[in-house]
């Protein structure tokens, strides 16, 4: 392939070559490439992937392993499109897209705000109740007088 082909962000797809003998090879395709990025963006696992687009793990891995590299990314990348979209639409006046362009920064605010209040509080745990038999330790390092526990000798120490 002498011309470069981009993916459905915009980033440059890199297919694997074709193999000289044996069964003929996967061939692989934009079409395939943009399909298991939208479905790592919706959180399908790596295996779901590669049944949609009838191939095994490993194979999916050799031939599209630029969409692998973007798996975890994928979804923040569709996102942050679909954001851009809406930003350009709104930027024309267009009054449907400044609504949900403000509902989706009110949603960015309360998944922050989320994630800032999330562990409140748990960290200020109580010790665990001690045993009886701790609390028994405890007790007999306190005791004083003719009950007290006798040094060991110097020869020890």
């Amino acid at each position: 392939m002498s011309e470069e082909v981009l993916d459905l962000f915009g980033h440059p797809v890199v297919f694997a070559k074709p193999a000289e003998r044996g069964r003929p090879e996967h061939q692989p395709t934009i079409e395939n490439h943009n399909k298991i990025l939208l479905l790592a963006a919706t959180k399908h696992s790596l295996k779901e992937c590669a049944t949609a687009v009838g191939l095994s793990v490993p194979t999916l891995r050799k031939h599209y392993f630029s969409a692998v590299q973007l798996f975890d990314r994928a979804k923040l990348m569709v996102q942050g499109e679909r954001l851009a979209q809406l930003f350009a639409e709104a930027a024309k006046g267009n009054v449907a897209a400044i609504k949900e362009l403000g509902k989706e920064i009110e949603r960015g605010e309360l998944r922050a705000l989320g994630e800032r209040v999330k562990d409140r509080g748990k960290g200020d745990k109580p010790a665990p109740p001690k045993g009886l038999k701790e609390q028994r330790k405890v007790a007999a390092q306190g005791v004083t007088g003719l009950f007290e526990p006798r040094q060991p000798p110097r020869s020890l120490q």
